[in-house]
């Protein structure tokens, strides 16, 4: 995604980023190759190595390349609600959660359940293993809290220029339909969460050498789709 937005922006271009979401980690890995930035230490990339990860070594490589010389800026960067260190949605949690569920159904409904859940499980594996697959769904696998890009991207020893504003929020209860929603979220995340992202990931990501604004919400009509209609945020 970031190759393909230094082939689209002008060399020495100013910048005013806003991201949602998965697009979060997108600007920050955006946000290390401008304002100067060098991009990923030789100790990050040896990380990248060690752990197999060829794909993202070359897609580091070419970046380096295309973005010498470039002095891109980014004057200012709002992140809303990013994975900035992944989601339980798309962690171990969830594998084990659907791995106790398959074999709840094969219990209570006996022989004929235990050949639902034999099938069931057979399909959940497949899909369990793509979205932790870099090769198949990178998108998916970038938000897996035990992403070795996310290790990198979060290393504290690489602290990087310019500026960065953090959106975040937690969904509050409210007795309706969406608060049987709200309360299965805090059983599955077992903290603040806005239904898709924890809001402890949300303050993640790549450091910076300069102060970072944080604004928080909270309430019954805060969840992952609604920062950008709340008036509040």
């Amino acid at each position: 995604n970031v190759i393909q937005l230094f082939k689209e922006l002008p060399s020495g271009c100013t910048l005013h980023v806003i991201t949602h979401s998965r697009g979060g980690l997108v600007g920050d890995v955006l946000a290390r190759f401008c304002n100067g930035n060098a991009g990923f230490t030789p100790k990050e990339i040896a990380y990248l190595e060690k752990t197999k990860r060829t794909s993202d070594v070359a897609n580091i490589a070419a970046l380096q390349k295309i973005a010498t010389g470039n002095n891109i800026v980014i004057e200012k960067y709002i992140r809303v609600a990013c994975p900035a260190y992944g989601t339980t949605v798309l962690s171990k949690r969830l594998d084990h959660f659907l791995n106790i569920s398959i074999n709840l159904i094969g219990s209570v409904f006996g022989p004929a359940g235990n050949l639902i859940a034999g099938e069931f499980k057979n399909l959940i594996s497949a899909a369990v293993d793509t979205k932790n697959d870099p090769n198949d769904l990178p998108g998916l696998e970038a938000m897996n809290p035990d992403s070795p890009f996310l290790k990198i991207l979060n290393n504290p020893e690489n602290k990087i220029d310019g500026p960065l504003s953090v959106i975040s929020g937690n969904c509050g209860l409210k007795f309706n339909l969406k608060a049987l929603l709200i309360i299965a979220s805090k059983l599955f995340y077992m903290r603040d969460n806005d239904l898709v992202v924890d809001t402890k990931s949300m303050y993640c990501g790549s450091k910076r050498k300069t102060d970072i604004q944080y604004f928080f919400d909270e309430g019954p009509e805060v969840d992952h789709v609604h920062y950008f209609k709340n008036k509040k945020t």
